[in-house]
């Protein structure tokens, strides 16, 4: 409930005059008929709860009483209606919007694209907010599974399919930060789960890693081909050999495409025999207190072949237009993250190169991560060991994304054991007809 009263302690006079003419009363009537005195211009303040909001002692900006109850209704009124419909979405994605500084000028980006939030006041045209005033749904409570379904389908333009499937992880990471501070009451996420064609237990997340998103060596082979053949007039085009060195240290190391950027291998030490490179992550949490240090391992012939190609700058192997700097080194403010641009660029070369090698889906650099990681899961190697040699902070993360290929080699291990274990009673029956 929300109490107005009037607050006479700017205006001296009309305090002391009132003070004057309820000296009659108590000091608790007193001051209870000073706060209810309608017959001065001192200003009007309120305090106390809404159904959703508290409001601590503030100014209604309005001296005429009837005018200062109107608002306070109409504040009552709204919070009545924001507790069934939450608040607006609008309000909520700017909220979440600034509540991510951890993201990077480019991932940023994408989530005001995503979410359609104004930019620097114009109002977008498209994203999820555009899309949901179309359909008249204000409030983020009115949105349901339909809604999203739809907003997958019709709201999210003709884009490839990896492309959507980057975008829907991006809005579920919103509607899951929706439902932890209680703006929806109910956790949409799982809902756009199970209207996505498969049982919510049966089902995987969108972002578990399948066989269609890894290569096989075949493929791989193909792929590093042409990568070393192919030449354009600039770019990682214009040294093939040195972008399939490029190509063959994700494919080798699992290391992200952010981070070869800034490969140097000068830096490597030997490590029995391997060499050890040890680095920091560029994709982490900015906000850390401790930065992540990860490492990764190269043979000889992969060393030594990087040391001795031609490099695409005087200072590292697989870097060119401008200074490249080494997480936890950033761009000065205002400066252009050239890592970022290099990354898109490896991106769009292998995006040529892919329909050259007659690859089947997309052709992108994380692939050669997923691959170097489900090569490792096929050969038999321990969940804590991959998730070592991929640099994760859980064991639980790995799993996670490469959780199908797991049960893939339980089964291949299983029929392998039945395959032995059946052998062991054929001597017996032979001897037995004999």
């Amino acid at each position: 409930m929300l109490t107005i009263y009037r607050n006479h302690d700017g205006n001296k006079e009309c305090k002391k005059q009132l003070i004057k003419d309820f000296a009659h009363l108590s000091p608790k009537a007193r001051k209870k008929a000073m706060r209810e005195y309608r017959g001065c211009a001192c200003p009007i303040w309120m305090y106390g709860t809404t159904d959703t909001q508290s409001y601590k002692r503030q100014s209604t900006k309005q001296t005429d009483w009837a005018k200062a109850e109107a608002h306070v209704r109409s504040l009552q009124a709204t919070s009545a209606d924001t507790k069934e419909t939450g608040p607006l979405l609008s309000d909520c994605i700017a909220l979440y919007l600034g509540d991510r500084p951890d993201l990077a000028p480019r991932t940023m980006k994408q989530y005001v694209a995503l979410l359609g939030a104004p930019v620097k006041g114009v109002a977008a045209t498209t994203g999820l907010l555009p899309f949901a005033h179309s359909k008249n749904k204000y409030f983020i409570r009115q949105l349901d599974a339909t809604f999203l379904k739809d907003f997958r389908v019709n709201g999210m333009g003709d884009i490839k399919a990896s492309t959507k499937k980057m975008r829907l992880a991006k809005l579920k990471h919103f509607l899951r930060e929706a439902y932890r501070v209680d703006w929806t009451l109910i956790p949409l996420v799982e809902k756009m789960a199970k209207s996505s064609g498969g049982s919510a237990k049966g089902s995987q997340p969108f972002n578990v890693t399948k066989a269609s998103d890894t290569w096989n060596e075949d493929e791989v082979n193909r792929i590093l081909e042409v990568a070393g053949s192919l030449v354009s007039r600039s770019g990682y085009g214009s040294r093939p050999g040195t972008f399939r060195l490029h190509c063959e240290l994700m494919n080798e190391t699992g290391m992200r495409v952010s981070d070869t950027i800034s490969f140097d291998p000068r830096l490597c030490v030997r490590s029995g025999e391997m060499w050890a490179y040890n680095y920091n992550p560029k994709k982490q949490k900015h906000d850390r207190e401790e930065v992540l240090t990860a490492v990764v391992y190269l043979t000889d012939r992969l060393k030594t072949a990087i040391e001795s190609c031609v490099w695409m700058s005087t200072s590292l192997p697989f870097a060119y237009c401008g200074r490249i700097y080494r997480y936890p080194a950033k761009p000065a403010k205002g400066e252009p993250d050239l890592t970022e641009k290099l990354a898109l660029e490896v991106y769009k070369h292998l995006q040529v190169i892919g329909p050259k090698a007659g690859v089947v889906g997309s052709c992108r650099p994380h692939r050669f991560r997923d691959t170097f990681a489900c090569r490792l899961i096929v050969a038999g190697m321990d969940l804590l060991d991959i998730k070592e040699a991929l640099n994760h902070q859980d064991s639980r993360v790995t799993e996670k994304y490469y959780l199908t290929w797991f049960e893939a080699r339980t089964k291949m291990l299983v029929t392998k054991l039945h395959g032995i274990l059946s052998k062991l009673h054929e001597p017996a029956i032979v001897a037995k007809a004999a």
